[in-house]
């Protein structure tokens, strides 16, 4: 159970794999690529000027909709609220990982460390992951109706946060939109749901 404390760390349980398959559309079978987890911290400014959020729920529609778009199951959401209160305006900080095709490039990069992560390694007596180690899995590219259907059950008051998703998160997971409409403004009472198509590379269950 949240305690008032501030919340800083959420991690939530992986999504089935039919309730993915929901979130995605009929369309004939994509090929399938070998991806790696990258990790990554990426903050965003969510505001809205007449839709409130427990800070718990923001945080657990925030993970969902991530995950939708192929984020691992273990998300972090900093947002500095307590958990029961209300809020129309939060910095949120993630940190998560995304899939990435396992090209030689990113698994370069996905193995490269400073100076500062070697003495890390060193002092915590742990082996830094080379190309032979790194975790490699099945993907695909994958077409994702974020609606109000399950498992998202997202709803008219979601537009603004759906929005600022839109333009500063996804482009950092590479998740290209496809198709956008989003008519914000007028508050957890208007009737148009939002709807947001997007392309994903999405891991394969």
């Amino acid at each position: 159970m949240l305690s008032s404390r501030r919340v800083r760390w959420v991690a939530f349980a992986a999504l089935t794999g039919a309730a993915l398959g929901a979130l995605a559309e009929e369309q004939p079978p994509a090929p399938t690529v070998m991806a790696i987890w990258q990790i990554q911290q990426i903050e965003f400014i969510y505001s809205s000027p007449s839709v409130r959020y427990s800070c718990g729920n923001l945080q657990r529609r925030i993970a969902a909709i991530l995950q939708a778009v192929g984020a691992h199951s273990k998300i972090g959401v900093e947002m500095g609220c307590n958990s029961g209160e209300l809020v129309h305006y939060a910095n949120v900080k993630l940190t998560l990982a995304a899939p990435i095709e396992a090209t030689e490039e990113n698994v370069r990069a996905a193995t490269s460390f400073d100076t500062q992560d070697e003495l890390v390694a060193r002092l915590q007596q742990k082996q830094l992951p080379t190309a032979n180690d790194i975790e490699r899995f099945p993907a695909s590219w994958r077409t994702v109706a974020l609606t109000r259907s399950p498992p998202l059950s997202l709803g008219p008051g979601d537009c603004d946060l759906l929005r600022a998703m839109r333009d500063d998160v996804f482009p950092r997971l590479r998740v290209r939109v496809v198709s956008s409409g989003l008519r914000c403004g007028g508050g957890a009472d208007t009737r148009i749901p939002p709807r947001i198509n997007v392309n994903a590379l999405l891991p394969r269950t």
